[in-house]
């Protein structure tokens, strides 16, 4: 249990895996952050989860029981029902888009949970056919996009996945995908210390968002045992986030919860069933 009074759950699966879980409380709302595999084959370079690899896709019960399971805790420990669902856990929903498609559709049904999918982020590294996908399947869920670069050269560096997908292809995707649902998309954009943070990297994540309608979390780095990044100094974070407002764009800075016990953002990693 966080001192922010997030709590984290380590769940067993039938097979001996492991898979982490994490009810966040606010004010107005109570979120749960889910997984969609057991580990990630992405192996971005910043986050805990890609230091274990890839296990193995969760079935579409196995992720509608963590909903289940945090609706439950939620009314147990804070008196209201769950009112958010994030897909930003282990794994890469789009490398198991069937399962997680299967899931929601059971999440949202009346003889389910009977959630509204407007509450519901899938949160991807960019699969441009997932995404155009998730479009039709899903047009009503929101999407958030975790691009932390916007050169091709430096998302290479830091996120693996950039190898087999260049932006360009992840805006024509995100192009369509607009094109279908008339949603805002959410950039995701995590601050790594002189690596990302510069005035000319917000000039290059400004030019990436005016394709279609966005807005932007500003996420600041955990940091954990399998990563040596440090997070960006207080003035280059406000440089660069005046410099994106000056354009217009809405940028939000995410509160990291969960960090004490190892339960924030890119903090999730398999120990053996123990926290």
């Amino acid at each position: 249990i966080s001192s922010d009074g997030s709590r984290k759950y380590v769940l067993r699966l039938f097979d001996g895996e492991h898979i982490e879980m994490v009810l966040i409380p606010s004010k107005q709302r109570t979120t749960v952050c889910i997984s969609s595999q057991v580990g990630c084959m992405l192996r971005c370079k910043f986050c805990a989860t890609g230091a274990m690899g890839f296990r193995r896709n969760l079935f579409p019960d196995e992720i509608y029981q963590q909903v289940f399971l945090a609706n439950q805790l939620s009314l147990q420990y804070y008196a209201t029902q769950l009112s958010n669902i994030v897909f930003m856990g282990m794994g890469e929903p789009l490398l198991n888009l069937d399962n997680v498609h299967a899931a929601i559709e059971k999440i949202t049904h009346q003889e389910g949970l009977g959630m509204s999918p407007t509450r519901i982020t899938v949160s991807s590294a960019g699969i441009p056919q997932g995404i155009r996908l998730l479009a039709k399947l899903q047009p009503h869920i929101n999407l958030a996009l975790s691009l932390h670069a916007a050169d091709n050269h430096t998302r290479k560096a830091i996120m693996p996945i950039a190898q087999s997908y260049s932006l360009q292809e992840i805006i024509e995707a995100l192009k369509d995908y607009h094109q279908i649902t008339h949603q805002r998309i959410t950039i995701e954009y995590l601050l790594l210390n002189n690596v990302n943070d510069s005035l000319e990297a917000a000039k290059k994540l400004a030019d990436f968002c005016r394709h279609f309608p966005v807005k932007i979390n500003i996420i600041r780095y955990n940091p954990h045992t399998h990563s040596d990044f440090e997070p960006s100094g207080k003035a280059r974070e406000e440089h660069f986030i005046a410099f994106l407002e000056e354009r217009h764009i809405l940028v939000y800075v995410r509160q990291s919860k969960g960090k004490d016990i190892s339960a924030a953002c890119g903090q999730l990693v398999n120990n053996g069933g123990k926290c």
